[in-house]
């Protein structure tokens, strides 16, 4: 009669999911460690050990706390601070390019550490503007004039010895005579393409002979 006898080196039986408390076979079984869960307080050796864990055990808890992680407050913005010496050189950028156009580039040539999006933010500022404005007055230049190419000069020769001038204006400066231009100091909307003359006038227009 032949007997079979069970090796004492033979492996044991794998485990079934009842002989391990309900834990699939495939998920860590809890041992002592230094990491511990937060909902059930099992510990683990490892952080990665850990959330395959909560992946498994505690879907809701985990997707919440993700979700929670990944809420930014808003973004503030960034305070850019300029010295008084770069004012003082957009001051004197404002006064030397007077009129042009891209006044902001100029002055990032003179200050390379501000990008033309800071320096167009600084000169819209009211503070900035009315800074400008007292920096222009004490130069006798009258605030928010402008002298740009584009503007209509103060007198247009008809061609017979008759010159348009503004109707009802003071005479002329010297300085503007030489430059063939009449500009007058009565208030009105546009102001005299001279750079040395700061004089306002009106649009309506009254022919005088200048012969």
């Amino acid at each position: 009669m032949r007997h079979c006898v069970t090796s004492p080196s033979a492996p044991p039986p794998e485990s079934t999911d009842s002989e391990t408390d309900g834990i699939p076979s495939n998920s860590p079984i809890p041992e002592s460690g230094s990491v511990a869960c937060p909902d059930c307080g099992e510990r683990y050796s490892g952080r990665s050990a850990l959330a395959q864990h909560q992946r498994h055990r505690h879907p809701l808890t985990r997707i919440e706390a993700r979700a929670a992680g990944t809420r930014r407050s808003p973004r503030q913005r960034r305070l850019v601070i300029f010295t008084e010496e770069e004012e003082g050189i957009m001051m004197e950028c404002e006064l030397r390019y007077r009129g042009e156009l891209r006044i902001a580039m100029r002055m990032q040539e003179l200050i390379p550490e501000k990008t033309l999006k800071q320096l167009w933010d600084k000169r819209a500022q009211k503070c900035y503007k009315e800074r400008r404005d007292k920096y222009f007055a004490e130069r006798g230049i009258i605030a928010g004039a402008s002298t740009d190419d584009s503007t209509e000069p103060l007198s247009t020769d008809t061609g017979d010895g008759r010159v348009t001038v503004p109707e009802e204006e003071a005479p002329a400066t010297a300085s503007c005579e030489s430059r063939g231009w009449l500009p007058y100091s009565s208030p009105g909307v546009t102001r005299c393409m001279s750079s040395s003359c700061h004089c306002i006038f009106f649009i309506k227009w009254v022919s005088y002979d200048c012969s």
